[in-house]
């Protein structure tokens, strides 16, 4: 080959393609791992967060309104057994009553049985008002109690001397009750169950119950 030849071929060069450097790849595949990280973290701590949410709305549930509902299921139930035994007493009082002209001697039971409805009648309007307060309605908790000053009164008349003590501490607490209701719910549910608690023990005294 001469050297004319030579000089008309092209010089051929072999292009090499641009690579990235390798440290370049390094940092952006290391950035890449950073944010991964990042999310999966985050993503563990939500799932944490919602559980312990969940968990403490589980645990306001069963620790305040079970016990709640189940005081109301079990105050309603002695209240419609209350209302059940004043009714079957009024009728007996009433079956007494047409015989008292006849018998004089069945005025002391008359006199009993009126005694055991309004101490009775009391314990309702004690549970009433206990229902009022736990459904949060203070008004209506105070209208339960309207009439059981006069009730208590009776109770004292037909009870005697031998039970007064007992009821004037009842009637004290009925005091106390209607001076808290507007302003201490708290305190004023617990002396109802005071009141409660007392006129059972008092039935259970004058009827042996």
């Amino acid at each position: 080959m001469d050297q004319s030849e030579e000089t008309l071929k092209p010089d051929v060069q072999e292009e090499i393609p641009d690579t990235p450097p390798v440290a370049a790849t390094e940092q952006a595949f290391e950035r890449e791992s950073r944010v991964g990280c990042f999310l999966k973290a985050a993503t563990r701590w939500l799932f944490g967060l919602l559980i312990v949410f969940g968990l403490g709305a589980l645990t306001v549930i069963f620790l305040l309104y079970t016990p709640t509902r189940e005081t109301l299921e079990n105050t309603q139930a002695n209240l419609d057994a209350a209302n059940q035994k004043i009714t079957d007493l009024e009728n007996q009082v009433q079956t007494l009553s047409a015989l008292e002209p006849k018998n004089a001697a069945l005025q002391k039971e008359v006199d009993a049985g009126n005694l055991h409805i309004k101490i009775l009648t009391a314990l309702a309007d004690v549970n009433n008002a206990r229902v009022a307060l736990a459904e949060g309605d203070p008004a209506a908790a105070q209208s339960a109690l309207a009439n059981t000053t006069a009730a208590l009164k009776q109770v004292a008349t037909l009870a005697g001397s031998s039970q007064s003590e007992a009821v004037n501490f009842i009637q004290d607490r009925l005091d106390l009750v209607l001076g808290e209701i507007e302003t201490d719910t708290a305190t004023a549910q617990s002396d109802l169950v005071v009141m409660a608690t007392k006129l059972l023990e008092l039935e259970k005294a004058l009827f042996g119950q």
